[in-house]
């Protein structure tokens, strides 16, 4: 699934997508939180996105991987060690799955938790957990 020249692959995320990411990232808030979070709350956090992505991918620790599909990122997943501090542990957590509302409901998801659960097993972990809403 990391081959370019298909047209599904997950990547690593690099400096150049924070904008995408960003706007994706949004766009995915706005969907699935709308019901059950204040709109408030949406846009206070989507406010500071495009600034977040911009830290998160140029400080050259990112475990944050984008997911392409013909040629254009719909999506993105993070997986890295649980907790803010990273403690040794054998265990490795999905931070987020987002995909872009347009592309819910057709597979991109389920292709993107696998893609994680075996590069979670490549790099050695034993386990993973996974955040989700309450």
């Amino acid at each position: 699934m990391n081959d370019p020249n298909e047209s599904f692959y997950i990547r690593l995320a690099t400096p150049d997508d924070a904008l995408t990411c960003a706007k994706i990232h949004i766009k995915s808030w706005n969907f699935a939180y709308s019901k059950i979070v204040p709109k408030n709350i949406i846009d206070s956090h989507n406010e500071k996105r495009a600034g977040m992505w911009s830290a998160l991918l140029n400080n050259n620790k990112c475990n944050q991987y984008v997911i392409v599909f013909e040629n254009q990122i719909i999506g993105f997943v993070g997986i890295d060690r649980p907790g803010d501090d990273k403690k040794d542990t054998d265990f490795c957590e999905i931070g987020d799955l987002y995909l872009d509302p347009d592309y819910i409901g057709k597979g991109f998801g389920q292709k993107a938790i696998d893609w994680a659960k075996k590069e979670i097993i490549k790099r050695g972990f034993s386990g993973v957990s996974l955040w989700v809403l309450k």
